[in-house]
């Protein structure tokens, strides 16, 4: 993390608890479905792929920066103006 800050990035420490990469996704699944989570019609392949087929494809850590950014957005900003979560 000590490279990325001195890159010049904004970074927030996020502590996943005791929840696996597998259960993180799940949580997300709802906000996905019901439409509360968005994607570009461009520009996200690899992250849906990643999301579509977690458990079978090679890599994981798109999809789990995907969980922890929608979980920790929706902990911190649910009810903030300008932000909607259904």
């Amino acid at each position: 993390m000590v490279l990325i800050v001195s890159k010049g990035f904004n970074v927030l420490p996020f502590r996943p608890g005791k929840a696996d990469k597998r259960a993180r996704l799940a949580l997300t699944a709802g906000l996905v479905k019901s439409g509360g989570v968005l994607f570009p019609a461009k520009g996200a392949e690899q992250l849906i792929a990643q999301i579509v087929h977690f458990g079978r494809e090679r890599h994981d850590d798109l999809s789990d920066a995907f969980a922890m950014l929608v979980l920790e957005a929706r902990a911190k900003y649910h009810g903030a103006p300008g932000i909607y979560f259904f």
